[in-house]
């Protein structure tokens, strides 16, 4: 699973820049490794998971983002989820003359983006599961987690991250958005993304 937040748009000067994400686990599952990735203005990445008996399990917190650090960290041991465990991300960034990995002296606005000079905020779930039997009926949970996250994010259809749907799946996806971005604004306010959901849901095929 993908925790992602697009909506990044960091000010220049601003050294406490807040972006938060997560997703609802539709069954339990074992957590093997996790792959936090940002860019050059992240200073603190944070990922817990919040159980559904009201306990907080730790998944990794990196005080001091290093750019170099990317990569994916593995369990020791893995980490059982139930279902309905919510797994939350909380990253940090400075984009203040202080933050001595700025790459822009001075600090510009910086948004999402593919470049290094740009930001993201993604954090990869590797679960392993019974057998795999269970594979697809997750897969497609997963994917439909995903792409609401997404949505909610601010995301816009031609940005919908890799694996999320098929080559196919993709397209009548893509012409679903079509239909329900009234405003063309190519992104789905609340009512618009609920209404999309509901319908990609009822289409969705029971694994």
């Amino acid at each position: 699973m993908v925790l992602l937040n697009r909506r990044l748009y960091i000010k220049p000067g601003d050294a406490n820049y807040v972006v938060e994400a997560s997703v609802t686990l539709p069954r339990d599952v074992d957590l093997v490794g996790i792959t936090p990735h940002a860019h050059f203005l992240a200073t603190d990445m944070k990922v817990d998971a919040y159980l559904p008996d009201g306990r907080v399990t730790p998944l990794i917190w990196i005080k001091d983002w290093d750019f170099n650090w990317q990569g994916q960290y593995r369990y020791a041991a893995p980490v059982h989820l139930p279902k309905g465990t919510r797994v939350q991300m909380r990253y940090v960034y400075d984009n203040s003359e202080g933050n001595p990995q700025n790459p822009a002296s001075p600090p510009k606005m910086v948004t999402w983006g593919e470049e290094t000079n740009d930001e993201m905020a993604i954090a990869f779930l590797d679960f392993v599961l019974p057998s795999p039997a269970d594979v697809p009926a997750f897969r497609t949970a997963a994917m439909l987690q995903t792409l609401e996250s997404f949505l909610s994010a601010g995301g816009g259809i031609d940005d919908l991250p890799p694996g999320v749907a098929g080559a196919g799946a993709a397209s009548r996806l893509r012409q679903a958005f079509q239909l329900f971005d009234r405003n063309r604004d190519g992104r789905l306010d609340d009512q618009e993304r609920t209404a999309l959901m509901e319908l990609v849901r009822r289409l969705t095929p029971e694994q």
